[in-house]
């Protein structure tokens, strides 16, 4: 049996949370979740009666602060659980918990089965990489957690934080220069994968090189590190790429995310339901069941109809 993994980062919105695992939940799937260290009255007995098929795990907690390495911490635990379980995995799909499947477990398996070996990450190449992507790693990046709120000290730490960076500009520090001179090269792009095991494997092993590279001092590195690491090795002919690189709705990590130039991605309302039923991604974000109820029981209605299609 070709058994998948789920990896999902959860925050909050519990309900939401129980009707994606619902949607995962297999016999062909094991489901893993990490719920940030920082969140309380976690309703965990309620999460493990939702599966009835899957074995369902939860990782080892970190606290986890936006926009710092701890996301990757988060991740890599994650990849790490599920690949000293003893079960081999085709593929491993990192998922948020605002995140649902488009479409029933026997189509996502026979997508991935007939492209076997292929790696499905969302990859902005080195040399289409803004420069304010590239300064993430490459400059001294201070403040970040106290960056990314509103506060009075928030508006300081902005301004410390930027006036750092003219500095190293101006004086010319990168700090990413020397891994390149090694063969890597910098890529970006979302956080969000479905990759084999095989490459997985490889990522724990170069876990003390990403690190080296990622850990202290950069910003959002969660979306520079698979990309880069798979770029710069043997496996960059791993790739899925199809006609999907660089379009803006169909990426070639298999996520249909929509974006109206904001920081985050736009939450999914029910304008957005005729891409939802025709796209060819295999999963959508982000969703809100506080505010739009009714877009994730029409995503659950369209799974359950396909499921009951193949039943």
């Amino acid at each position: 049996m070709n058994k998948h993994a789920y990896l999902i980062i959860a925050y909050n919105q519990w309900n939401l949370l129980e009707k994606l695992i619902h949607l995962l939940d297999d016999e062909r799937n094991d489901i893993y979740i990490h719920i940030n260290q920082l969140i309380k009255n976690v309703p965990f007995d309620r999460l493990k009666k939702s599966v009835m098929y899957s074995n369902l795990c939860f990782v080892e907690r970190v606290p986890i602060k936006r926009g710092t390495y701890s996301i990757f911490d988060a991740e890599m635990n994650l990849i790490k659980t599920a690949c000293r379980g003893g079960t081999e995995y085709s593929y491993l799909h990192l998922l948020s918990g605002q995140d649902l499947p488009l479409k029933d477990q026997d189509s996502i398996h026979r997508f991935f089965f007939e492209h076997s070996g292929k790696n499905f990450i969302d990859v902005i190449p080195p040399e289409k990489i803004k420069e304010d992507w590239y300064q993430r790693s490459s400059l001294y990046q201070f403040l970040v957690p106290y960056t990314l709120g509103k506060s009075f000290e928030s508006k300081i730490a902005k301004g410390i934080r930027k006036l750092a960076l003219a500095v190293q500009k101006t004086i010319g520090i990168n700090r990413f220069r020397r891994f390149e001179d090694e063969g890597y090269r910098m890529c970006y792009g979302s956080s969000w994968f479905s990759i084999t095991e095989d490459f997985a494997r490889f990522i724990i092993r170069n876990e003390k090189k990403i690190k080296e590279m990622y850990e202290k001092h950069t910003y959002i590195p969660e979306e520079s590190i698979l990309q880069t690491f798979l770029w710069s090795s043997e496996y960059k002919n791993t790739l899925y790429d199809d006609d999907w690189l660089d379009n803006k709705l169909n990426r070639a990590n298999l996520r249909l995310i929509f974006w109206s130039g904001n920081t985050s991605p736009d939450t999914i309302t029910m304008d957005h339901i005729d891409e939802l039923l025709h796209t060819r991604n295999l999963f959508a974000r982000k969703f809100d069941i506080e505010k739009y109820p009714d877009v994730i029981d029409r995503v659950v209605e369209m799974a359950s109809k396909r499921l009951e299609e193949h039943t």
